[in-house]
């Protein structure tokens, strides 16, 4: 077996080249990946600036597209075709490797990150109408809990620092300048345990915490209105919140926050139309001082994002007055 330093080989025989891999430590590895990171959180924002209409287009799909370049890039460093080492991980001499020391094919390393950043990409592509079905409930809070088990097991399994992705494809972050085979200490099984538990707890106990949350206070009314605005035409993301200005007036406000995709071209009559649908589902719609219609533009794309707000700010009276105007326009 021999390592490699400035693209030569060192046998293993040689003073100095250890005949155990060494696990990398805490921070060496979270320095790394915020390296790696903001690297291409900058290649996205370059990105952006040539393409920000069709990231737009894409709507709630840009964090798959992020999602895949994020996939290109900690696949491609991680494996044998990069040495196993990203630019982060080669600034702080470390790197990918199984357990027999050897650098990992590019497959094994593409299902390594897949399983890693699935949950922190996929949860924002879910499009409206399936973040409101059973189907969505349940596929983010499955993404909850593997998140929950991830940072787990990165903190408390300090034998082998491996978290879910790695003891799944069988991989380890070693220094760089040690050799030969990992040098794995004993790891507890109660951590394996408690990460499996976490997974469970947070995917069949949320939805019941979620459930009961919704029918309580202003939920049932907020969460009405969402689902009335996400089933329109063309909407991709709807947020909706009430706002009360307590001082010598007290003010509420009822702010629904819309993003489209496509956007309308006429974003006067898109958030009358939207305004419209408030008011005929909003029970209190009458006892609301204003009504914010907040149009959101701009893109996300998971690694970078541009977003700019307009707000339409009326009373519920003048509001009306502004559907009639839009439908005899229409």
């Amino acid at each position: 077996m021999a390592d490699t330093f400035a693209g030569a080989a060192i046998p293993d025989f040689l003073p100095g080249a250890k005949q155990l891999r060494t696990i990398c430590g805490f921070w060496r590895r979270i320095l790394a990946f915020v390296i790696d990171v903001l690297l291409i959180g900058l290649f996205g924002i370059i990105l952006g600036l040539f393409f920000s209409g069709f990231f737009e287009r894409l709507g709630r799909w840009g964090p798959l597209l992020g999602f895949m370049i994020s996939l290109a890039y900690f696949g491609f460093f991680n494996s044998s075709k990069g040495d196993g080492q990203t630019p982060g991980k080669r600034l702080l001499q470390i790197r990918v490797v199984d357990r027999e020391g050897n650098r990992i094919s590019l497959p094994r390393s593409l299902a390594r990150y897949a399983i890693l950043g699935a949950p922190w990409f996929l949860d924002s592509s879910l499009p409206q109408f399936l973040q409101a079905s059973r189907f969505g409930t349940v596929f983010e809070f499955l993404l909850s809990g593997m998140s929950v088990a991830f940072i787990y097991l990165y903190i408390f399994n300090r034998a082998t620092r491996q978290s879910l992705h790695d003891l799944i494809v069988g991989t380890y972050v070693v220094e760089s300048a040690s050799n030969g085979r990992v040098e794995v200490p004993v790891v507890w099984k109660g951590h394996l345990y408690i990460a499996v538990a976490s997974v469970m707890i947070v995917l069949l106990g949320g939805p019941l915490v979620a459930t009961k949350f919704s029918q309580a206070g202003p939920f049932p009314e907020l969460f009405s209105i969402q689902r009335a605005v996400g089933q329109m035409d063309n909407v991709a993301s709807v947020g909706v919140t009430i706002n009360r200005q307590v001082g010598s007036a007290t003010f509420t406000t009822l702010i629904v926050t819309v993003q489209w995709n496509p956007p309308p071209r006429d974003d006067e009559k898109a958030v009358a139309q939207v305004a419209a649908r408030v008011l005929a589902t909003d029970p209190k719609a009458a006892s609301r001082d204003y009504l914010v219609i907040r149009r959101v533009s701009g893109y996300n794309i998971g690694i970078a994002r541009s977003t700019k707000f307009r707000d339409f700010n009326f009373t519920p009276a003048q509001w009306q007055q502004k559907i009639r105007d839009a439908s005899t326009a229409a």
